[in-house]
């Protein structure tokens, strides 16, 4: 299998990039700490074997300017010095990073004075996949744990007697993601419910080894606890919703007021999300939820665009798995007889799949291409270490969508052509394309 490139870089959209997560191991990691002159050597203990990536923050002791080196064979290399936190980014190019041991040697930190390490926080691990599984903090032995204040790093390193595990049961139509699979008492615990498209969160709920509840707090769109002197039990439902279709006629009333409680001003795609609703280019998975972090379909892409040519008519497509009377059915028949779609190859269209950036790339260009739209504009990629990961068919689209801007890197140096495309990033980028690219 020819393995994923990827970079860790300390940007907010790291967080769209992935949307789907598999769990790791159940033991946390812990920091192991060597200490020589004004330079420490760090040790990352149980690791998974399927480790491919790793982001870690350090709280040291001074903001004196501090420095970081590994040794770390086939690996791309990198942090930042924000005053007391140091943040570190590894990323293998092709190999885990620990293939026989459970253990990595992060490297070297050093400055030209003495200081200590107090806290280590925010590990973020990726898979092969790009899967990742974060942890808020990490236990270092004879140190504290979180990125806290002197007095609660004391109260938390004198709960450190015995951890205790986290269980989640298997749920059906969505994932869910912990910020760690075993803790200490008192320690907080974050849960990450991602339904998948057709389905919103239901219920969570925690309990302890006597079936007593927990208390959850809900925050973003992560819900925590803190968690007790015993092993839990997280139990996750989702449930089915329907998927609005937006109106064929375009709202363009510029007042209008987004009725979705999980799209704040604050959000970054707030103003695309506002854009595509406007122009009813795109609608809710309920009343009163866009679901922004959930991924979109290649049927919902091509009806979208189906929409915006008027909604023609097409003979039926030849496609096996396009079933009558779906919503999707006209549009499929329209971008296929028309040369924007051609299916897998295998007679099939995929139309519930989810849509990867480098799909989403190619329909778009091929739309353009068939609206007569200037397609000249390329960009050559060298500046993106994945690069190579592009599929032969959508490298020339990849490069027009990256060269009018409407697909911008995952990172500065990573475009993650095969990952999914969040409901967000859609509203982003037809945005872009319809002010840019449509006369």
């Amino acid at each position: 299998m020819k393995k994923k490139n990827f970079l860790f870089l300390p940007a907010t959209l790291l967080c769209i990039l992935f949307l789907t997560s598999n769990v790791f191991g159940a033991e946390n990691p812990s920091l192991e700490i060597d200490s020589k002159n004004n330079s420490k050597t760090l040790i990352l203990n149980h690791i998974p074997e399927n480790c491919y990536g790793i982001e870690i923050t350090l709280t040291t002791s001074t903001k004196d300017k501090k420095d970081y080196s590994t040794t770390i064979d086939g690996a791309y290399t990198t942090y930042s010095n924000d005053g007391l936190d140091v943040t570190l980014y590894i990323v293998s190019k092709d190999t885990p990073l620990n293939p026989e041991e459970s253990f990595i040697k992060l490297g070297e930190i050093s400055s030209d004075s003495s200081f200590t390490i107090q806290s280590a926080f925010d590990l973020k691990l990726l898979d092969e996949d790009l899967n990742k599984t974060e942890y808020d903090s990490v236990y270092i032995p004879g140190s504290s744990t979180s990125h806290s204040s002197s007095s609660s790093s004391s109260s938390s390193s004198s709960n450190r007697s015995s951890s205790y595990k986290i269980d989640v049961e298997d749920t059906e139509n969505g994932s869910v993601k912990l910020s760690a699979f075993s803790a200490y008492k008192g320690q907080t615990i974050a849960i990450t419910p991602a339904p998948q498209v057709g389905y919103a969160l239901d219920s969570i709920t925690v309990i302890d080894k006597e079936n007593k509840k927990i208390d959850l707090t809900p925050k973003d769109k992560q819900y925590t606890f803190t968690m007790p002197s015993s092993n839990v039990t997280v139990k996750v439902e989702f449930k089915a919703i329907s998927v609005i279709i937006p109106p064929s006629t375009p709202d363009t009333n510029e007042n209008i007021i987004l009725p979705f409680i999980d799209v704040k001003e604050s959000d970054w795609y707030y103003s695309c999300v506002k854009y595509v609703y406007e122009q009813s280019m795109m609608a809710g998975t309920s009343t009163t939820m866009f679901s922004p972090d959930t991924t979109t379909t290649r049927g919902m892409i091509v009806t979208i665009l189906h929409r915006l040519d008027g909604k023609p008519t097409a003979p039926v497509s030849n496609f096996t798995d396009i079933e009558q009377n779906q919503y999707y059915t006209e549009a499929v028949a329209w971008a296929s007889a028309n040369g924007i779609v051609s299916g897998y190859g295998n007679g099939n269209f995929g139309p519930n799949d989810t849509i990867t950036r480098e799909q989403m790339a190619s329909i778009l260009y091929r739309y353009a291409q068939y609206k007569n739209y200037n397609t000249s504009y390329t960009n050559n990629l060298s500046n993106y270490v994945d690069v190579e990961e592009i599929s032969s068919y959508a490298i020339t689209a990849i490069q027009w969508a990256n060269g009018t801007g409407l697909i911008s890197g995952i990172t500065n140096t990573t475009l993650v052509p095969k990952g999914s495309a969040t409901r967000a990033q859609v509203s982003s980028i037809l945005m872009r394309f319809c002010e840019n690219i449509v006369k």
